[in-house]
């Protein structure tokens, strides 16, 4: 009996509000007035609904109008195609309006970037009066409250968008679907998801409000990263912090290099962030199981941003993060139909480094006490990156095959480029056992200068095998205590200069290939063109003898040719050559010769040889005869 006796209660309690409340609602379309006059004078914008306001009372009170617009007096800041208030009661009896939620459905918001900075969603600001300042604190919460504040708890936007424009790019958020809810007095809850070049944002937060902070805890997700953060906001100070730890995803589809072979890395900072200020402290990368550590700072500034980065690691396996591919050739001719396919590609697949960071200063330090890739150590390693007009890399290591690594490479918005290397001590018989050939050994200092231009436009962040294949220059080595090996050139001399007859020609290359042939000390000046290696014409002296060599090797296809003869044209020597061609790992060397010119020499050799026998032979006979 009870519980029926609150149900009708209840229920005459509900109608009898409806009576009270139902003249008022017959004249609703007087809100409107009252809500443009209210927006006028809290933001300085002007509302317009064009279709009239109505009512709903279930499934929970509401007024709802279509066409709502929202301008300043230069252009649209937002149109919805649908509004919907859910009013407080209290506040339709005393005529002062405030809001349990207001909703809005296939709205669509523009914010715009103006030319000097400023946005287009800048609010109205009024100015103190000092008459205002002393009046008691009490008199001017009641006169706020007189005046009507526009109080909303709970915000909801559904099939929504975001056009945002500056003077560069155009970018729409676009499947729009937000909800903001008020939980308790200082607590609130955000969800919703949106959608930004076709991949959707996800975020979910709880934020707590008191006075002039705001702390909040929540998730950002998207397909390309996932992050957990909270922090804290002053929004008198206008500074704040936040912890956030994460992964970001996909990464070979975001940075577009080919030969990245991680998809993934975790990173964890705090942020502390102050006006156009953002510095990152603690800051932790981890790549498979490699761990870096450093800070990161970046600042706005009217014209740019400024990043400076620092990292250090103990140990980086860059065989886990890129590897080249060897069946990835280079084509330094493309044909016309390949470059019209390039430029039909996306447009952001084509940028270069310089489009992607326009804008943006960069200025990065890694050190690293030991790198390992292909199979090679580097110890004491340091990188430094440096972009503002150009690009500029610093790379020092030691330990590159027992020799101390320098590299220096500078590249502008023209993608033109210069690239300049030293080596000291570089260890051949190390560099031999790397690529599991026997070819020569010894030391060397090298010093190259190379310039180049980077053409082709392919789908990676930096063409870095383009450089490799692509440069023109000058690279000049200082050989210490050089032996060739498996090529004997002083028996080959031996052999040579004791031949009688054609035929045991056939048993020089057996000579040839037995053995070492030491060189001592040389200097040898390579040309770089493109993909080819070249060594011009240079002589080498081995056992008083000097020996032109010149030829060819091929980076991309790792193919060689080497030519080598003796360069006295009066020795019997000059008239054979030795070749060696084919993959550097496994070559072939062959003997050339002229075989007239070879044959008539040791006719000549033959016929010499046989005067001097009989002479002496004669000699002999006449000092037999006289004794």
């Amino acid at each position: 009996m009870r519980i029926l006796f609150y149900t009708i209660l209840i229920s005459v309690g509900l109608c009898l509000s409806l009576v009270i409340l139902v003249p008022s609602f017959f004249d609703l379309n007087t809100y409107k007035t009252r809500l443009y006059k209210l927006v006028e004078s809290q933001t300085g914008y002007g509302l317009e609904i064009k279709g009239p306001i109505k009512i709903s009372v279930f499934p929970q009170l509401n007024l709802n109008a279509d066409g709502v617009t929202l301008r300043n007096k230069k252009e649209v800041l937002f149109k919805a195609k649908n509004l919907n208030i859910y009013p407080s009661l209290y506040s339709l009896f005393t005529g002062n309006i405030s809001f349990n939620g207001i909703k809005l459905d296939t709205a669509r918001i523009y914010v715009k970037k103006n030319k000097d900075k400023t946005y287009n969603w800048n609010t109205k600001k009024e100015k103190k009066k000092k008459s205002q300042e002393k009046q008691p604190k009490e008199k001017v919460v009641n006169e706020k409250k007189k005046n009507g504040f526009l109080v909303i708890k709970n915000l909801y936007l559904t099939n929504s968008a975001i056009e945002y424009q500056n003077s560069n790019a155009k970018q729409n958020l676009e499947k729009l679907f937000i909800s903001f809810k008020q939980k308790s007095r200082n607590k609130f809850q955000l969800d919703g998801n949106f959608h930004l070049n076709n991949k959707e944002y996800r975020l979910k937060y709880l934020a707590h409000i008191s006075k002039m902070n705001i702390s909040f805890d929540g998730k950002f997700n998207s397909e390309y990263f996932n992050f957990d953060n909270s922090g804290q906001y002053n929004t008198d100070l206008k500074k704040g912090n936040l912890s956030f730890s994460g992964n970001l995803k996909k990464l070979k589809l975001l940075t577009k290099i080919e030969d990245l072979k991680i998809n993934d890395l975790y990173l964890s900072s705090k942020l502390d962030f102050e006006s156009n200020n953002f510095a990152f402290n603690n800051l932790k990368v981890r790549i498979k199981d490699d761990n870096l550590y450093g800070n990161a700072n970046l600042k706005i500034d009217k014209n740019n941003r400024s990043i400076t980065l620092y990292l250090k690691t103990d140990f980086l396996n860059i065989n886990k993060i890129y590897s080249s591919k060897e069946q990835n050739k280079i084509d330094l001719n493309q044909s016309d139909d390949a470059e019209n396919n390039t430029k039909n590609k996306t447009k952001n697949l084509n940028k270069n480094i310089f489009e992607i960071t326009e804008d943006l200063n960069i200025n990065t330090n890694l050190t690293a006490k030991k790198v390992f890739y292909k199979n090679v150590y580097l110890d004491d390693v340091q990188l430094k990156l440096n972009k503002q007009n150009n690009i500029k890399i610093n790379f020092k290591a030691k330990n590159f095959f027992k020799s101390e690594l320098e590299s220096k490479f500078i590249i502008n918005k023209k993608m033109e480029y210069s690239f300049d290397n030293s080596l000291t001590g570089f260890s051949l018989r190390d560099l031999n056992e790397f690529y599991k050939v026997d070819l020569i050994n010894g030391n060397f200092d090298l010093n190259s200068s190379l310039k180049g231009a980077i053409k082709s436009k392919n789908n990676n962040f930096f063409p870095f095998r383009e450089i490799l294949f692509n440069s023109n220059g000058v690279s000049t080595l200082q050989g210490k205590e050089l032996v060739l090996k498996n090529l004997n050139l002083t028996d080959f001399k031996e052999k040579v200069s004791n031949l009688s007859k054609i035929s045991q020609i056939k048993e020089l290359k057996k000579s040839l290939l037995e053995g070492d042939t030491v060189l001592g000390n040389q200097e040898i000046n390579l040309l770089h063109e493109k993909e080819i290696l070249n060594l011009p014409l240079t002589k080498l002296k081995v056992d008083d003898e000097i020996i032109g060599i010149y030829g060819k090797y091929n980076i991309n296809n790792k193919t060689i040719e080497l030519v080598s003869s003796y360069d006295n044209k009066s020795s019997f020597l000059s008239l054979f050559s030795i070749k060696t061609k084919g993959k550097i790992s496994k070559p072939i060397t062959t003997i050339s010769f002229d075989e007239k010119a070879v044959s008539g020499f040791i006719e000549k050799l033959v016929e010499k040889k046989l005067k001097k026998s009989l002479e002496k032979k004669f000699d002999n006979i006449i000092e037999n005869l006289l004794e």
